[in-house]
C-alpha cells in the first residue's frame, strides 16, 4: 500500500514537472509579477482528514500543487494536486478540482474519536473569490488503523468542507 501512495505522488510531481516545461506555458513564468499573487493560506475544516474539525494552513509550492497541515482533535499533513490551476492567481480560475494524499494521526483517545494512523485520499473542488476566500468540498477515502495497538483496520469514505483565507503576497 506504501509503495501503491507514493508512486502515485511521485507520478503527480512528474506530470506537474513536465506540464510547467512545456514550450509557450508562461503562467509559471508570470505568476510572481501578479498583482493577486496568493500561495499562503489559513483555514477552517469541518470532516476531511481531520475528522471532525481542525484548522489548516496550506502553502502553493507550485501553481498545481499545494501543501497542507492541519491540527484538531489530531494531526494531518500532505499535498493536494489541482488539475486546472495555472498561475498563483484566483481573479481567473475560481473553479479547482483536486486530488490528493494526507497523512492523518489521532495520537490520543477522546470521547469523540478512537486513537487512529492512517491516510485520507480526497477528491474534491475548491471555488475562490478574487478577494482571497476559498471554500472547498471533498468526499475522500480513509483507510488505517484504530487503537494504539494498530491490529484494527478501519476504512471508509469521509466527506470534508473547508473555508479559508489566501493572503496576498507580492
Amino acid at each position: 500500500m506504501r509503495n501503491v501512495i507514493f508512486s502515485w505522488v511521485f507520478t503527480l510531481l512528474a506530470v506537474n514537472a513536465l506540464a510547467q516545461n512545456q514550450p509557450g506555458n508562461d503562467a509559471a513564468d508570470n505568476s510572481f509579477s501578479e498583482a493577486s499573487n496568493r500561495r499562503l493560506g489559513l483555514g477552517i475544516t469541518l470532516g476531511s482528514a481531520g475528522f471532525y474539525g481542525s484548522v489548516n494552513v496550506n502553502y502553493f509550492i507550485e501553481p498545481q500543487l499545494n501543501l497542507e497541515l492541519g491540527a484538531g482533535l489530531g494531526y494531518y499533513g500532505g499535498a493536494r494536486y489541482h488539475f486546472l490551476k495555472k498561475s498563483y492567481s484566483f481573479s481567473e480560475e475560481r473553479l479547482q478540482p483536486y486530488v490528493g494524499v494526507l497523512y492523518s494521526l489521532i495520537p490520543y483517545k477522546s470521547f469523540l474519536a478512537a486513537e487512529w494512523n492512517g491516510f485520507f485520499f480526497p477528491l474534491g473542488v475548491q471555488y475562490t473569490l478574487p478577494k482571497g476566500i476559498a471554500l472547498s468540498a471533498e468526499i475522500g477515502y480513509k483507510t488505517g488503523y484504530e487503537g494504539a495497538t494498530a491490529m484494527t483496520a478501519r476504512a471508509g469514505f469521509w466527506p470534508g468542507f473547508k473555508v479559508g483565507y489566501y493572503f496576498k503576497s507580492r
